[in-house]
């Protein structure tokens, strides 16, 4: 089964943090050594948020929902590569009329 994509674009004001997976080892004298913690130390997570009409929020939300923070899908996050990552904790807020905002977090995988 192939990896679906995210394609909706997200707003400039989503914001992402880089976290780097590493083991350290204190020594008596002070020194203090530190290494990568295996082959995908360097991780991202987004904080994302997407508004449109009902339509577009209910099919996003329905792409997050089927996906269930269990299932990896790509996404190219602003000025990034093509990645892997699962949504996690989707939420809407109701705008005017039919306008509605959807948040949720992006955390880099790296298998489906």
């Amino acid at each position: 089964m192939a990896i679906e994509t995210f394609t909706w674009c997200v707003h400039a004001q989503s914001s992402g943090a880089t976290s780097y997976a590493t083991r350290s080892r204190k020594f008596g004298d002070g020194y203090e050594q530190i290494a990568a913690d295996g082959p995908n130390n360097v991780s991202e997570e987004w904080s994302i948020s997407v508004s449109g009409n009902g339509a577009t929020i209910k099919a996003i939300k329905a792409f997050l929902d089927q996906h269930g923070g269990a299932k990896s899908f790509l996404w190219k996050p602003p000025l990034g590569e093509l990645g892997m990552y699962l949504g996690e904790s989707p939420n809407i807020s109701d705008g005017q009329g039919d306008y509605y905002t959807l948040t949720a977090t992006f955390r880099q995988s790296f298998h489906p």
